[in-house]
């Protein structure tokens, strides 16, 4: 089902005449209008046919151009220093967990940086694949563990000691390293307190949702329906349920 962005372009008059809405579809995100000369979705500015096909192909597009660019992020000189720092603390007896504590309260300047994924790479050599492009990647389970270290080394309360985050999302990758200054932190803070806030919110409706009585609820229960059917007609070209 396509979605308005908001936009309003001018076609071309020898398709037909006056202002079209514009939409974005939400499968592949091309701009797209209904045509009601033609009887059909066209792309604005290449005069295409949105058909499902078309939209698979922009879709597996993106996709590769996504893989492209996440596979360019991954260092291979990198991971390599890691494994190398891991197999030395792996010989004195020490878990994984133990182990990225001692690599990580090292690193301690934006220039040590490694991202989730080279990470993954490194802690769990045995869960890497090639992908279509021939480069070693990190499978969805090591980056599910490394994640999962992580988060356990910034909530353990014997921790008073590094602060374990990433401070930029970039490349398509979340890079970490162990903060030492306010400066550093903030944009930390800003972003964590953005999901306090969200949490906040969430156990707030969910409580108000409780306190309601039958009645009340069966009244917002009608609401909800009539605001997710203005929301599903407003969003449609045509005005019906989906895409003709």
């Amino acid at each position: 089902m396509p979605r308005w962005n908001g936009k309003s372009k001018k076609q071309d008059k020898r398709t037909r005449d006056g202002f079209e809405e514009v939409y974005s579809c939400e499968k592949c995100g091309a701009d797209i209008f209904y045509s009601h000369e033609m009887k059909k979705l066209l792309e604005p500015r290449t005069r295409y046919y949105h058909s499902d096909l078309r939209c698979k192909t922009i879709q597996q597009t993106r996709k590769v151009a996504q893989h492209e660019k996440n596979a360019k992020s991954l260092r291979p000189s990198v991971i390599q220093e890691l494994r190398s720092e891991i197999r030395s603390w792996f010989d004195t007896g020490k878990s994984l967990y133990e182990i990225l504590f001692e690599i990580m309260i090292r690193r301690k300047f934006e220039i040590d940086q490694v991202s989730t994924r080279e990470l993954a790479a490194a802690f769990y050599p045995s869960e890497v694949l090639r992908d279509l492009s021939g480069e070693l990647q990190p499978t969805y389970t090591a980056i599910k563990r490394i994640l999962s270290l992580l988060r356990s080394l910034r909530k353990n309360p014997y921790n008073q000691t590094t602060l374990v985050y990433s401070k930029k999302f970039k490349n398509g990758e979340w890079y970490y390293y162990n903060l030492q200054t306010k400066e550093e932190y903030q944009q930390v803070e800003k972003r964590l307190i953005k999901q306090k806030n969200g949490i906040i919110d969430t156990m707030q409706k969910n409580v108000e949702i409780l306190q309601a009585g039958p009645k009340e609820r069966k009244k917002r229960e009608e609401e909800f329906r009539k605001a997710m059917e203005f929301r599903r007609r407003k969003k449609s070209p045509t005005g019906g349920g989906g895409i003709a």
